[in-house]
């Protein structure tokens, strides 16, 4: 859960969806990075580093992206042997104001292969 607390009366409205949109993304990829991660754990791979991480994906990992499945659909393959599967379907559960409220948003869902 990222959460956000700024003072509406110094950010004009688009500066303060700038600040929310750019938190979504950044919490997302971190944890996609992560659930990458885990996927490659479970398949027996075990990093020491980041660095050493992102090595191995450079040289063994590849993603498939496939439109025409029911959902935009990625498969995350180590060595050609699929091992991450992810449904893209993203959506805005609630609307953006700025009143304390809660924004939801869904990211889609996944599967370890």
């Amino acid at each position: 859960m990222i959460k956000l607390e700024l003072d509406s009366e110094q950010l004009d409205p688009s500066q303060i969806l700038n600040n929310i949109t750019s938190l979504m993304c950044e919490g997302y990829l971190k944890h996609l990075e992560g659930l990458l991660t885990e996927g490659l754990i479970r398949k027996g791979f075990e990093f020491k580093t980041k660095i050493e991480l992102e090595s191995f994906v450079k040289e063994n990992c590849r993603c498939e992206v496939n439109t025409l499945a029911t959902a935009d659909e990625c498969v995350y393959y180590v060595n050609d042997i699929p091992f991450f599967c992810y449904f893209y379907d993203t959506n805005i559960v609630a609307p953006i104001n700025f009143e304390p409220s809660t924004m939801t948003v869904k990211f889609g869902s996944y599967s370890f292969l």
